[in-house]
């Protein structure tokens, strides 16, 4: 089935890793010695991918909706993309293409959170506290987006031919981002249309540049991705829940399978 998308795994590739190159070219000789990571402790490495990506659908990690808080939300973000750093370089040398997506996801959330975290700028951490005060209240309808997210995406094993996986990849990613809209604009309290667009850049958009290098075309797809998910949830008999409570365990096994 071809639905409009435009795949280059090599180029993806190629991209990713230019910038890895530039992220990594000076941190390499500065940062501290590596701790020695259990490659195969998923349970372990989702935990710390949870201080970057879990303020959603984790009630340790809510974003900052006070001044005083920011300090908490900063520091777990710099230990998740610390520990995924290292996790990257020391367990996935053999699977490039998802050390790549791991680590230029990690990064993404990583550089969105900077201003927050960099500057002492009244009207820009505002910005955050707004965000805090819309989806923090609505972390349960969230989590249910992102839950489907996450079966959804663990289909992705089981989508033939091969070449329809990526574009399938592509659909759930951006269905998940419509489904967190719809519900803050139905949620309690509603939140702004200015809340729900910082907030879709600060976490969707984050979530989203690593896809964006292997999906092109896809977000006037609506109704044909929804159509390939319901194909494949009815081909597999149904949408089992998965375990994981973050998308990297499962991209860093499928891009194994490449």
């Amino acid at each position: 089935m071809n639905i409009g998308f435009k795949i280059n795994l090599n180029l993806i590739i190629i991209l990713i890793w230019t910038i890895l190159c530039l992220m990594f070219l000076v941190q390499a000789k500065s940062s501290p010695s590596s701790i020695v990571i259990e490659c195969d402790d998923y349970k372990n490495l989702e935990e710390y991918m949870l201080k970057i990506s879990g303020n959603i659908n984790d009630k340790r990690y809510p974003y900052p909706s006070k001044d005083e808080e920011f300090s908490t939300f900063c520091r777990n973000i710099k230990t998740g993309a610390k520990f995924t750093k290292d996790y990257t370089q020391q367990c996935l040398q053999q699977n490039p293409s998802g050390k790549s997506i791991l680590t230029i996801i990690a990064y993404s959330i990583t550089q969105s959170a900077k201003k927050y975290c960099a500057r002492r700028n009244p009207k820009i951490r505002k910005e955050m506290i707004q965000i805090a005060k819309c989806t923090n209240p609505n972390r349960k309808l969230l989590t249910e987006c992102f839950q489907t997210y996450l079966d959804r995406m663990n289909l992705t094993f089981k989508v033939e031919p091969d070449k329809n996986k990526f574009p399938y990849l592509c659909c759930v990613t951006d269905v998940l981002s419509t489904c967190m809209t719809e519900k803050l604009r139905n949620g309690n309290p509603v939140c702004s249309e200015e809340a729900i667009d910082n907030f879709q850049k600060f976490f969707g958009g984050a979530m989203k540049n690593a896809m964006n290098f292997a999906c092109e075309n896809f977000e006037d797809q609506q109704d044909r991705c929804q159509n390939m998910i319901e194909k494949q949830v009815k081909l597999n008999g149904g949408l089992p829940h998965v375990q994981w409570r973050t998308p990297f365990t499962i991209l860093i096994e499928f891009f194994k399978t490449l």
